[in-house]
């Protein structure tokens, strides 16, 4: 059912748009056939929970790699309802396995969920048991590997609310280097043959855990939904609701932040492919011309553009969420541009006292400022450009062409930081 809904929209994308930024895409929730649509571009997909097997079926035909969601340090697990085996053998082997088994053990997110976290000790035998089970529930739900959560080792024992996991690791298992063993586990694993992508793991100790990553993710780096800008408006369906929108991170400082990350991970993994998951709120556009505004809300392209020009930049992949790790507002067909490759480096420009980025590709050309910019650009012998934010062909005269970076006006007049591809149109 799913493949004849879909097919001719599918065909139509996959012939009319290219997959080089369509790398990763993320989706923690249940996939409706458009959703499915969309995932099937990109070259891998993490999901929440296993996907039914009639939509893994779907998607590995497209040749799509499926990958699942893991919490690398820890499990969260309901005393007494423990619903599988692998939580049933976790509590079996409590006290080897976990660093906090204590009752008296501080539980800094059990108490939110309802739920014990219990970190893992990474123990030989804990190492030889989960890859077990990884392996297993790769294999039962036709995925192709794993991405884990908070990879980055005994960082996280320098937060406060987790700093006691330091001291109780060190008295249950003295002589043990836990970032050592967790890097024993992740290159077990690797061995298997299996896709690693990790959150963070140029975190780790010299980047260690990232030798054994396909991909390294960072999240919130360039936009993300984090409810600093709220207002309430009048939706269209007759109700006054408290809304958010999208924060832009600075581009130099979303840059400077980009290529601090990129250089820690590929010290280690040169090959390493490193994504920027970032998040998005819909925008809220005013849908009437009376007095008494109604909005509804939109996807913000501006904001998924400017992240994947971010990323363009800095040589890197982005992927833009919504809410919760969803897909709801978010799908968009920028993903599936053709810029071709890239012709050097990207270069800095001031325009008057403002800065912009810009880089060349042989299908088109990335730039990167702030709002109110407009910049000079060379068409390389090229007659036509289309602005793919503005939806719009862009004039090209005596061989230059002028490239307008304007937000669209966010709540209380903001204007937010612009990201812009622009491809050569073909004769």
């Amino acid at each position: 059912m799913i493949e004849g809904v879909l097919l001719f929209i599918l065909l139509f994308f996959q012939v009319t748009f290219a997959d080089d930024l369509s790398y990763i895409a993320f989706d923690y929730y249940h996939p409706t056939d458009e959703d499915l649509l969309f995932l099937s571009n990109f070259q891998y997909v993490v999901t929440g929970n296993f996907l039914e097997e009639e939509k893994v079926d779907f998607l590995k035909r497209c040749g799509v790699k499926l990958l699942y969601y893991e919490w690398l340090p820890a499990e969260y697990v309901c005393m007494g309802k423990a619903n599988d085996s692998w939580k049933k053998k976790i509590l079996e082997n409590v006290n080897r396995w976990v660093i906090d088994d204590s009752p008296t053990d501080p539980d800094p997110m059990g108490r939110k969920y309802g739920c014990r976290d219990y970190f893992f000790s990474f123990t030989n035998d804990f190492i030889d048991e989960r890859i077990k089970n990884i392996m297993r529930n790769l294999k039962e739900n036709k995925y192709d590997g794993v991405f884990f959560d908070w990879a980055t080792g005994s960082k996280i024992f320098e937060q406060r609310e987790y700093s006691f996991l330091r001291k109780r690791f060190k008295e249950k298992f003295p002589g043990l280097d836990y970032d050592k063993q967790i890097e024993k586990f992740l290159r077990m694993l690797k061995e298997k043959g299996i896709i690693i992508a990790l959150n963070r793991g140029f975190r780790s100790k010299k980047a260690a855990f990232d030798k054994w990553a396909d991909m390294d993710v960072a999240e919130s780096v360039f936009t993300t939904d984090s409810e600093d800008f709220r207002r309430k408006v009048f939706l269209k369906e007759k109700r006054i609701s408290t809304v958010y929108e999208t924060t832009f991170t600075d581009p130099e400082l979303a840059i400077s932040t980009a290529k601090n990350f990129l250089e820690k991970a590929r010290s280690t993994n040169p090959s390493i492919n490193f994504v920027f998951l970032n998040y998005a709120f819909p925008y809220y556009e005013n849908s009437s011309c009376e007095r008494d505004s109604v909005y509804i809300p939109v996807t913000d392209e501006q904001a998924i553009l400017y992240a994947i020009s971010l990323s363009l930049l800095v040589d890197s992949f982005s992927f833009t969420a919504g809410r919760n790790v969803s897909l709801r507002f978010v799908k968009s067909n920028s993903y599936f541009l053709d810029l071709g490759k890239p012709l050097g480096r990207y270069k800095f420009r001031k325009v008057g006292k403002k800065k912009v980025w810009i880089r060349e590709f042989s299908n088109g050309i990335v730039v990167v400022g702030y709002h109110g910019t407009t910049v000079d650009v060379n068409a390389h012998g090229h007659k036509k450009a289309y602005d793919v934010l503005e939806k719009k062909e862009i004039p090209v005269k005596d061989g230059k062409f002028v490239i307008p970076l304007y937000s669209r006006s966010y709540f209380d007049n903001r204007f937010q930081p612009v990201g812009k591809i622009v491809l050569w149109k073909v004769e």
